[in-house]
């Protein structure tokens, strides 16, 4: 079974949201916190779910929706690596999707 790993980058992409979300409602900045976390945690069993990112030239980079949100996240040996969060509306820039483990 693949483990979850979130990079800096996708950690600090989820802060930022729930910061957001957090000014006009902190229950339910914990509810996004939670179900994303939780969203992610059901590729450890279907690393494969999510569709192709359509911006990288890696078939391993992958997307799971999560509301108005992209989960991307990438496919290595054992890993999940979640790389970013991004909002489905806003460009996603080249340098959200650099790979790294550990």
């Amino acid at each position: 079974m693949a483990r979850v790993k979130w990079s800096s980058q996708a950690r600090s992409d989820l802060d930022s949201i729930v910061d957001h979300i957090a000014h006009d409602s902190p229950a339910r900045a914990r509810m996004f916190h939670l179900n994303a976390l939780n969203a992610t945690q059901l590729l450890e069993s279907h690393p494969q779910m999510g569709h192709p990112v359509p911006e990288a030239d890696d078939t391993d980079v992958r997307e799971i929706q999560f509301g108005r949100y992209r989960i991307i996240y990438w496919v290595f040996k054992d890993d999940i690596v979640v790389l970013t969060i991004h909002h489905g509306r806003r460009r996603l820039p080249k340098r959200k999707l650099i790979k790294r483990t550990g």
